[in-house]
């Protein structure tokens, strides 16, 4: 068995390096050809007719005059019939795409040095056999003879490495690249007003062509390997362009004819279907090039350039639009998405606006259209604008770029506009799309908490980044509070995700950290009236995901104000008077169940509020609201009991029940452990006897043992109290959670 597995693993060895060798070019293998031919030419130079080293007799004795006939005869038949097939084959393979391509093979050196060679040698021996020359010349023609045999090698290998067009295209590309350096490109060279060498331009210009026009003719032959070649080589020549050349520079005419020429690429891909596959390549390209101009082109000097390829994406985006074998629309918004982050990450926000203005016509074009295909579109560019904006608070927080607050609020309201205008009379499947983008998974609640906005030490920073989240609330309440009636549910999660990342992720100082709050509170309160209003005047019922938010929000309010009293009675306050305005006794549908639900949410934050403080001490008013609009609960009968959020008349989610009455929605932004931390802590307020359930109820005049009325149903003891002793001890767990985490803020 050990022979058995020695052997396997040495024929494996054996194959790989098999494979290592062939990995390697044939060009590189008739390189080295060409040199073990020299050197051989050397050795045997040296050894055989270099007499000094004693070998003259052996000279004499091996004369064979006859051998130049021989050698001539031999060489020339070889020679002959090797050139006829290599320019047999290489004009073969490259007539279709361009003759130029393949005179260019002809200019490698080592085919005119192989050239050189057989014409000397074929001089040699005619001479040889003319004057009837012996030794040692006769040697001579035989190392020769030796060397010429080794050629023929070489150019068997040159001719299986140039039969395929994307080696051509490499070869042709690596002498481009060679030839761009600085003494080359500028005629002379001014430190300030670099002047360019126009010969050198137009040749390397011609040189583009040949590229171009080759991965034209590989579109049109459906040559895919040949294509990515050219595109290789483009990308690659205008990197080493662009390296080369004066950053100050702020037009270029290689540049630009580059812009023409894909222009032209363009034009080839979108005559025929089956041609739209390569149209991804083509703004990939396009987007690498522009994001290299701005790498290496100082700041005012790139606009021209790269907007020039930017606008031939965005014109190919419309083009192409509909079509269903490509996907470079998602490219064409990839790429200049990305070429407008690397500006800003330059500094330069009137560049990023200029080249961020063409996704801006994409965007505006998808959001008109309303069909499904341009949902998708307005999603991936609805994704991109976010991260722009965390980019945007990355670099003010690294003091690296500031804008002024009305340039972010003009990006949230262009943002804005565009959603609501896709998001208007639109159908399911695109609304779900457009939502969630926002509001979703990796939401833009999500999204702004990675940007991490703690530790700020410069008063203006931290001023200026107040400013930014100012506009990013309110872009947040534009979009819940336009035809407020038909929001996705995925939307209505915003405000107490903000509300958690100012409490808890964004650091910033007291007094910036409670205006965002109050403005937070502000935009919730003013939707909250609005979506009631509509349901009250429309006679409609209150969506079950609104009230899962408004509990969620008014738990993360107490959780994270209880050792601020002021501050609750204030948010307090704003509840209760948004409650009291409230129309009542209503006719309809609905009746007054829509005003009754606010109540139930008003009674559960009481309930909440009763964990930490005397509510009728302090939050009388709240307590007086909640006793003057009381009503007794009406257990009817059914196979099982209530919950204690129902059986208490407080508000509840769908699928409460006595171990769990309430618990808090998950979300990315606050995760598992918060979510269930903060629901076993709230959760203690629940109880078989309530004790603010009964202060409101002996606060009614005439109430009239409402306990045994609500209690008849319920004899879990034993289980209650289990639940109300574990609910503490997470609760207990939470509060060291939060602690723990304030501490390492």
């Amino acid at each position: 068995m050990r022979v058995r597995y020695w052997i396997r693993y040495l024929l494996y060895i054996a194959w790989r390096r098999i494979k290592a060798i062939f990995s390697v070019s044939l060009y590189r293998y008739g390189e080295l050809l060409c040199l073990a031919s020299a050197l051989t030419l050397v050795l045997l130079t040296i050894t055989v007719v270099w007499r000094p080293f004693g070998i003259g007799s052996i000279i004499q004795e091996v004369s064979n005059p006859a051998i130049f006939d021989q050698s001539l005869s031999l060489i020339l038949n070889f020679m002959s019939v090797i050139f006829l097939l290599v320019i047999f084959l290489i004009q073969n393979a490259n007539q279709e795409y361009s003759p130029r391509l393949s005179m260019l093979i002809f200019k490698d050196k080592y085919l005119i040095g192989i050239l050189v060679f057989i014409l000397g040698f074929s001089a040699f021996n005619l001479t040889g056999l003319y004057l009837d020359w012996a030794s040692p010349y006769d040697l001579i023609s035989y190392v020769l003879s030796i060397i010429a045999v080794l050629l023929i090698g070489a150019i068997i290998l040159f001719t299986g490495y140039f039969l395929n067009i994307s080696n051509i295209v490499d070869y042709v590309t690596d002498r481009m690249l060679r030839k761009i350096e600085p003494r080359n490109i500028y005629s002379t060279w001014r430190p300030l007003v670099p002047e360019h060498d126009e010969e050198f331009t137009e040749d390397l210009v011609k040189d583009v062509h040949l590229l171009f026009s080759t991965g034209s003719r590989a579109i049109e032959k459906d040559q895919r390997e040949v294509f990515e070649s050219t595109l290789n080589s483009i990308s690659e020549v205008s990197d080493r362009y662009l390296e080369q050349t004066s950053g100050e520079i702020t037009n270029d005419d290689f540049i630009n004819e580059i812009a023409n020429y894909f222009e032209f690429l363009i034009r080839t891909a979108l005559e025929e279907d089956s041609r739209q596959k390569y149209l991804d390549d083509i703004a990939e390209a396009m987007g690498d090039i522009a994001l290299s101009i701005v790498e290496h082109r100082d700041m005012g000097g790139q606009s021209q350039m790269a907007g020039r390829l930017l606008k031939s994406m965005k014109d190919l985006f419309f083009k192409s639009y509909g079509l269903d074998l490509t996907s470079v629309g998602h490219v064409c918004i990839d790429k200049i998405d990305e070429v407008s982050v690397a500006a800003l990450e330059d500094g330069d926000y009137s560049s990023y606006n200029y080249y961020n203005s063409h996704l801006d016509d994409i965007a505006d074009i998808c959001a008109e259209a309303k069909q499904y295909y341009s949902a998708l579109l307005l999603q991936r560019a609805l994704n991109k604008y976010q991260w722009q904006y965390v980019k945007l608070v990355q670099l003010l927080l690294d003091e690296k770029l500031a804008v002024e607050e009305w340039q972010i609020r003009d990006f949230f309201d262009d943002l804005a506009s565009r959603f609501n205008e896709a998001t208007s009379e639109t159908s399911l499947s695109q609304e779900q799309l457009l939502y969630a983008a926002l509001y979703g998974a990796n939401s833009f609640n999500w999204k702004l908490k990675r940007a991490d906005i703690q530790g700020i030490e410069n008063p203006r920073i931290e001023r200026i980044t107040k400013d930014y989240l100012e506009e990013y609330i309110d872009f947040h309440h534009r979009i819940l509070t336009t035809d407020i009636g038909n929001k996705h549910s995925s939307s209505y999660s915003v405000f107490p995700e903000m509300l958690y990342l100012v409490c808890y992720k964004i650091e910033l100082s007291d007094e910036f950290e409670s205006e965002l709050l109050k403005q937070i509170n502000d935009n919730w309160l003013d939707y909250i009236e609005q979506y009631y209003q509509h349901c009250i005047e429309e006679d409609e019922g209150v969506y079950s995901k609104v009230e899962e938010s408004m509990m969620d929000y008014y738990a993360l309010q107490i959780i994270f104000h209880r050792e601020d009293k002021e501050s609750l009675q204030e948010f307090t306050g704003d509840f209760v008077n948004l409650y009291s305005n409230l129309p009542k006794n209503q006719d309809g549908r609905w009746g007054d169940a829509v005003n009754r639900s606010l109540y139930k949410h008003l009674k559960l934050y009481g309930c909440w509020l009763s964990l930490s403080f005397d509510v009728q001490k302090d939050f009388p008013k709240l307590f007086d609201v909640l006793v003057s609009d009381f009503q007794d609960v009406v257990q009817r009968g059914k196979a099982l009991p209530a919950s204690p959020t129902q059986k208490f008349g407080y508000a509840s989610k769908h699928g409460g029940d006595w171990v769990r009455p309430w618990t808090m929605s998950g979300s990315q932004v606050w995760g598992s452990k918060v979510q269930y931390a903060i629901s076993a802590e709230m959760n203690q307020s629940f109880g078989q006897d309530n004790q603010l359930h009964h202060e409101l109820a002996e606060g009614i005049e005439g109430a009239d043992k409402p306990r045994e009325r609500q209690y008849r149903w319920f004899h879990f003891e034993l289980k209650t109290r289990h639940d109300i002793r574990s609910a503490v001890a997470q609760g207990a767990a939470l509060r060291e959670y939060l602690s723990h985490s304030e501490n390492t803020r």
